[in-house]
């Protein structure tokens, strides 16, 4: 049980350092990140899964920095999320229908779409 969980961290880790150094663009986004029931109903191969699953804690540390970079900065906020929040889900939903609706190309790196569909969607009200 311990090496088994042993590996499970040195494979975390590895797809940590791997998320760091790789930019993840609007091509792996739209084929990877596919909304979680559909993640569940459609029959994928490991390597799909895992990168699926890659692609979710992707989105989810964009979300973690773009949140913690709101709620510390000062001045004028680029959005303003609901009150209730946004779901990881919901969020990769949002991004899809962004990127399908400007007609962003494939070469893009996602993370700055990631933004730009929150200040669309999430515009602060005064």
């Amino acid at each position: 049980m311990k090496i088994i969980s042993l590996l499970g961290l040195l494979f975390a880790l590895i797809n940590v350092q791997s998320a760091l150094t790789e930019q993840l663009t609007v091509k792996d986004f739209k084929k990877f990140c596919v909304p979680m029931d559909q993640a569940t109903a459609d029959s994928r191969s490991a390597a799909d899964t895992l990168e699926m699953a890659r692609c979710w804690g992707y989105l989810d540390g964009i979300n973690d920095g773009l949140i913690t970079a709101m709620t510390m900065g000062k001045g004028p906020k680029l959005f303003c999320f609901p009150n209730n929040g946004l779901a990881l889900d919901g969020s990769l939903r949002m991004v899809r229908d962004f990127l399908n609706s400007k007609k962003v190309t494939d070469d893009v790196p996602v993370r700055g779409m990631v933004l730009a569909a929150y200040v669309n969607y999430f515009p602060c009200t005064k």
